[in-house]
């Protein structure tokens, strides 16, 4: 979920803005590439005067997101929650962190991707991230129980509808980018044969 400030005039952007998931470091990198769509649409809000949370929000693109709401499992299950052991978690954090990235490795080495292009894209995507927590639940099921536990079984129970959204989105790109680039081939067909 976005930890957007309910303030008037207060925007945040990048890492501040809680846009990515902590793991994907993406967040800097991100804001870089979209400042240049940013800009006119802040400018038309101050022009305008309209800098209330909803306003600013909608500009920066701060909709409901399930690829950032899939990813912020990593980041709950991984919290020191008040009032718990830092030892004790602190470990299970350090294990958890040890487990993604190794198993960042075995996927690579049968060439499904690089790690650095999992945590470094701008969106999680749900293949990806399903065959890393799937390499992950084989290698050690009881860290993921632990996990479990310790974020919540409601957590993952919201996750998975996060997923599930992750899914039909990605679905619904996948048919809009597909009909747009039929429609420009064959609009290319077209003014060959006129």
């Amino acid at each position: 979920p976005h930890v957007l400030s309910e303030a008037r005039r207060v925007l945040h952007v990048g890492d501040a803005s809680a846009a990515h998931s902590p793991l994907s470091f993406g967040g800097f990198g991100a804001m870089i590439r979209t400042l240049p769509m940013l800009r006119p649409r802040l400018a038309r809000l101050l022009e305008s005067d309209r800098l209330d949370a909803g306003s600013l929000r909608r500009a920066a693109g701060g909709e409901y997101d399930p690829a950032l709401s899939s990813s912020w499992l990593f980041n709950r299950s991984m919290s020191l929650r008040v009032g718990t052991s830092a030892a004790r978690t602190g470990d299970c954090v350090l294990r958890t962190l040890r487990l993604t990235f190794t198993s960042l490795k075995l996927l690579q080495r049968f060439g499904i991707r690089k790690p650095a292009d999992f945590f470094l894209a701008d969106e999680m995507r749900p293949i990806p991230l399903m065959q890393l927590l799937l390499v992950m639940g084989v290698r050690q099921p009881l860290l993921a129980y632990s996990a479990a536990a310790r974020a919540g079984m409601l957590v993952f129970v919201r996750w998975y509808v996060h997923y599930v959204c992750l899914c039909a989105v990605s679905v619904v790109r996948l048919i809009s980018f597909t009909t747009s680039e039929a429609r420009r081939d064959t609009g290319g067909l077209k003014s060959a044969v006129a």
